[in-house]
């Protein structure tokens, strides 16, 4: 790639960036619980009281999560930072380096101009990823797990296990989903055995840092004393088991559409051709497509009763894995006309335009109209 792409997708990135951040809404922590972020009120309770363990009953599957809150806190109370303020820091601070490496795979997988400039819309336009995550920044975890699984595929490409059980540790402190990472590592070990450069004492060192994190992260909600009760079979089946209307199901199924509209940009602006994929030696677009699967799987099988409007921001884990999937599908010959550009640059503005978490109100005022 020439000097200029750099530049100019350097560029890109800025003021994508500048305008999210200029039109985004930013929600105090009280305003937050009401607009998407309730399970924030635990892991600001987990923050206020650390050091010490919060003194309330947490649901057990939210304190699971608490090593960034409880950092979050001790930090809070040696800096005087508010906690709220230090959450929606690091929220910046972790997209900001998820948005690094992720540059850094796009160069190791030469991935031309305008398909870096597609992908990076992708995460910082979605309305339920950055604009979500600075309106609710509470929810942080969720961040973190995607950052996870990007500097997971980074480890991966790169050949550099330092990265490799850094990703292991952030994921399984963040959400149990770490649990899907773990099991694609190790089948796609079994089945492609030494053409897979992880070895089984890397997978073996992997497990040990998730006993360990995920033995103290039992340890805390346990001793917190939250009911237990995400882990019901019949609330992680709930499709099968809950009462719902068949409209509710169409909805619920539809609703995830507005996360794979930008898809329908491919043949429409971006002259690309499919590519054949290998899967009997290409080892990470299958460990890739299987984590994907599972991530959606388990958010859309809880049904719409569990899961609910849920759905997008579950999806939304399996980001990193999908963002690599597709530039393992599509070949891009990087010539767009200006006119594409500029309607490009428009799809994505008015896709990010959330009426809760932005301040472009476009959409109200068209119901409005209408």
């Amino acid at each position: 790639m020439r000097y200029s792409d750099d530049y100019q997708i350097f560029i890109f990135l800025v003021l994508s960036l500048f305008f999210i951040f200029f039109t985004n809404t930013y929600y105090n922590f009280e305003q937050s619980l009401i607009y998407g972020a309730a399970d924030g009120e635990t892991y600001m309770r987990i923050a206020v009281s650390s050091p010490n363990f919060s003194t309330d009953n947490e649901p057990f599957h939210k304190a699971q999560r608490f090593t960034i809150p409880y950092i979050i806190g001790i930090i809070s109370s040696i800096t005087t930072l508010g906690e709220y303020f230090l959450f929606r820091f690091f929220t910046i601070t972790i997209f900001l380096f998820n948005l690094y490496f992720l540059l850094k795979i796009f160069k190791k997988m030469e991935v031309t101009k305008y398909l870096q400039i597609f992908l990076f819309s992708l995460i910082i336009f979605n309305p339920y990823v950055l604009r979500y995550f600075l309106s609710l920044p509470t929810l942080i975890n969720d961040l973190t797990f995607i950052f996870a699984g990007t500097l997971l595929l980074f480890s991966l490409l790169e050949r550099k296990k330092i990265f490799f059980f850094i990703s292991i540790f952030l994921a399984t402190i963040s959400r149990q989903n770490v649990i899907f990472m773990l099991f694609g590592l190790i089948l796609s070990k079994l089945i492609f055995k030494k053409k897979f450069h992880i070895s089984f004492f890397d997978l073996f060192i992997a497990l040990i840092i998730y006993y360990l994190t995920h033995s103290i992260n039992n340890y805390y909600a346990t001793t917190v004393g939250g009911e237990n009760y995400a882990y019901d079979i019949k609330l992680r089946f709930g499709i099968f088991f809950s009462n719902y209307s068949l409209k509710d199901l169409l909805f619920f199924t539809a609703f995830p559409i507005i996360n794979i509209l930008p898809f329908f940009l491919i043949p429409l602006f971006l002259k690309s051709t499919l590519n054949k994929i290998d899967y009997k030696n290409d080892i990470i677009i299958f460990f890739s497509i299987l984590v994907l699967i599972q991530i959606i799987f388990i958010a859309y099988i809880a049904g719409p009763e569990i899961t609910g409007k849920n759905i997008i921001r579950l999806i939304n884990l399996s980001y990193p894995f999908l963002i690599f999937t597709i530039i393992k599908t599509f070949r891009e010959n990087n010539t767009i006309n200006n006119i594409k550009i500029f309607i490009f640059i428009l799809f994505f503005i008015l896709w990010s335009a959330h009426p809760t978490y932005s301040k472009i109100d476009i959409f109200l005022r068209i119901v409005e109209i209408l």
